[in-house]
């Protein structure tokens, strides 16, 4: 039996100025996928909530736009079906797959760091969607700019959209997330323990 995997909710993310300016961005992509803001690229340090709101932009707009093609996908397993793809011989198919879609989420892009062939297609795969009027968001620990292996055409196209920085969590929004934290668990703790 497999066990499907349970997206995120992009309301779930408690909101504090750390991240406000990615999940307004998120949200709005929502509300109107490629319509200037692609790419949408995500950075910071991990567990700032970067996979969270790809996961929310993926589940939400599967529920607003159900005719929408909408992939969500680690750089890691992009590069595998890629690789797979030049040792099958089958790189036309692996094109057609990712090159169609409407909306194309990819976390963790740093991945691709250093990996040419891979990063030559992920950025013809990134031109085509454009061009085509789709959306793309990515996520990744560092700003494009500090992808010092990326090629210079890719890390430009990268950064031709919106790049949004999550900061850790300030107090107050840590305190938030802990006292929903709490509230799921169905637990009362003081304000100090919180």
């Amino acid at each position: 039996r497999v066990s499907r995997r349970r997206f995120a909710d992009l309301e779930d993310l408690v909101v504090g100025d750390s991240n406000r300016l990615a999940w307004t961005a998120a949200s709005r992509i929502c509300d109107a996928p490629a319509e200037g803001l692609s790419p949408l690229y995500i950075h910071g340090h991990v567990g700032v909530g970067k996979t969270h709101l790809l996961e929310g932009i993926y589940r939400r707009i599967r529920r607003a736009y159900p005719s929408l093609r909408v992939t969500y996908l680690t750089a890691e397993t992009f590069t595998n079906y890629f690789t797979a793809a030049l040792r099958e011989r089958s790189t036309p198919g692996f094109r057609q797959r990712f090159r169609s879609i409407d909306v194309l989420l990819v976390d963790d892009v740093d991945f691709l760091d250093g990996k040419k062939g891979v990063q030559e297609e992920f950025l013809h795969t990134i031109k085509q969607l454009e061009a085509h009027g789709s959306q793309v968001v990515l996520t990744a620990n560092l700003h494009p700019r500090l992808l010092s292996k990326f090629s210079e055409e890719l890390r430009s196209r990268l950064m031709a959209g919106l790049v949004c920085r999550i900061e850790p969590p300030e107090l107050s929004t840590r305190r938030k997330i802990v006292g929903r934290l709490a509230k799921r668990m169905s637990a009362s703790f003081t304000p100090e323990a919180l």
